[in-house]
């Protein structure tokens, strides 16, 4: 349903301009809290198991399609929408979005408006009376601004999150840096074969190793 510009019409593409980013904001949003839990996730586990080649393998190969998928569906194909919005979503799919969301103000009356306009373009004739009872219309619904529908704030428990992972990166960044890179090297390197360390230490107290051959020796050795 195209094919002519009226205030009505740029009303509901402010609409599907604002729907569209909001969906680009949240898509981000949910994107960068799901990618860091399961970076976190794997970390963890990996910083106090020292896995195997294999499950390391999995958890990085596992990471990356979920990071493409993320890209893709949640923050790629939303963008697209954004950019190309006429395209993304027809005026009467917006119209009867909009009339859900003004049940009392607008309900189906967009719609309705739409579709006369529309059919009176499509007419050799102009009928003044269906043009001016149009116009009529238009006017009583473009004193609601149908973007006010859409609020950005909705977001603002994700971003709240994300601002909580990301103090929480920079607090293990600044005093537990092995912790976050350690972990994330050896799954990197899953071809590698990683020994895990001894809970305790072993130091040798003896000052000299040297000894005659065929006499004893006692080797001194402290456990912390």
């Amino acid at each position: 349903m195209t094919g002519f510009d009226t205030d009505i019409v740029y009303n509901i593409e402010r609409f599907i301009r604002k729907y569209f980013k909001n969906k680009l904001i949240n898509g981000l949003l949910w994107s960068f809290l799901l990618i860091s839990v399961v970076f976190m996730l794997f970390n963890f586990i990996e910083y106090f198991a020292f896995l195997p080649g294999t499950v390391r393998l999995l958890m990085f190969y596992a990471f990356l399609i979920l990071l493409a998928y993320l890209l893709v569906f949640h923050v790629g194909i939303p963008s697209y929408r954004l950019l190309l919005y006429r395209k993304s979503m027809p005026l009467n799919e917006a119209a009867r979005l909009i009339g859900r969301l003004f049940p009392a103000e607008v309900n189906d009356k967009l719609l309705n408006t739409l579709q006369l306009r529309f059919d009176l373009n499509k007419q050799t004739s102009e009928s003044d009376l269906l043009m001016a009872a149009i116009q009529q219309k238009e006017v009583r619904l473009n004193r609601i601004s149908f973007a006010t529908a859409i609020h950005f704030f909705q977001n603002r428990r994700f971003v709240w999150a994300a601002v909580g992972i990301s103090l929480f990166f920079v607090f293990f960044s600044i005093f537990f840096p092995d912790a976050l890179v350690q972990p994330s090297q050896r799954i990197l390197a899953y071809n590698t074969v990683f020994v895990k360390p001894l809970p305790f230490e072993v130091k040798i107290r003896n000052t000299s190793l040297e000894l005659l051959q065929h006499d004893d020796f006692l080797l001194e050795i402290e456990v912390t």
